[in-house]
């Protein structure tokens, strides 16, 4: 099995490139979403015949919780990156950081006790940390940055909550056999939930799976987003908080705006908050 670090970092490249993709088609944040789920939950079917399914009811429970609010956070992301661009809807995602790391805390103190145990690292880590919740300062001023600011507030809410369920719920599974599961049992519960939500919201859509132009996006959200969420589950479940998988994950703001760069498409993002948001993330990948 790979260290947390470099799974996390190939998630960094994969949600780089599903936002991007987003931007490219512009389809509205609950039609992708459903078109999403659909698709993922047909490429998750086969982990339902390769591993033992957990007999623990607090397993699906969580899946449940996890997929619903997964879904609406998911909706808000594609919604801003169609609205915003792509660059500034990863960008102000770092929020979500500093709520994971209090909240772990809080959730296990044995993780605060180790930490604050040794201060340098303490230090470190928190240097780390405020590294990416500066360079959300710097990037406010950007005049499209603050709406894009307040639009993603519930989503990293959200994100942070559905981050501390997967890895408490995974602190005495077997591994990695239950984080692919759950991974698989969450992709499902969405599946589930989005046909309710577009049934409810947007009922003229429930066919457009069967569309042709629908097709490709759906189907390369999908099976980028398995890379993401199968790999963000492992990240959770071994990582020290979940705060340092969002950070590292969060490169993807680098990684797109180095993008736009060698492609030269238009990006009025600052070089040096990326520069602050890669110390803090590449800090953390070092200090654990």
């Amino acid at each position: 099995m790979m260290s947390w670090q470099v799974i996390a970092l190939i998630v960094s490249f994969a949600v780089a490139a599903s936002i991007h993709l987003n931007q490219h088609f512009k389809i509205g944040g609950w039609l992708l979403v459903y078109l999403r789920s659909v698709f993922l939950g047909i490429i998750f079917i086969p982990f339902a015949f390769i591993f033992e399914w957990p007999t623990e009811p607090v397993f699906y429970a969580v899946a449940a919780i996890v997929g619903v609010l997964g879904l609406l956070a998911d909706s808000i992301i594609f919604d801003a990156a169609a609205k915003h661009g792509s660059r500034l809807t990863c960008l102000f995602l770092p929020q979500k950081i500093w709520l994971a790391f209090g909240l772990w805390m809080i959730v296990d103190p044995a993780y605060f006790d180790s930490l604050v145990s040794n201060p340098a690292i303490f230090a470190a880590v928190v240097f780390c940390l405020l590294c990416s919740s500066v360079a959300t300062i710097v990037l406010r001023g950007n005049d499209a940055s603050w709406p894009a600011f307040i639009a993603l507030i519930p989503a990293g809410l959200l994100l942070t909550t559905n981050d501390t369920l997967v890895k408490f719920s995974l602190l005495d599974m077997k591994f990695p056999d239950d984080a692919f599961l759950l991974t698989a049992t969450i992709g499902f519960f969405q599946v589930l939930w989005s046909f309710v939500i577009i049934k409810v919201r947007q009922p003229e859509d429930m066919t457009v799976i069967f569309q042709r132009k629908y097709l490709l996006p759906g189907v390369l959200i999908a099976a980028i987003s398995a890379i993401i969420f199968t790999g963000f589950t492992l990240t959770l479940a071994i990582a020290p908080n979940p705060s340092y998988v969002s950070a590292v994950v969060l490169l993807s703001v680098v990684w797109l705006m180095l993008f736009h760069k060698i492609r030269g498409l238009p990006d009025d993002g600052n070089p040096l908050a990326a520069l602050l948001f890669a110390i803090g993330a590449l800090g953390l990948l070092f200090l654990n």
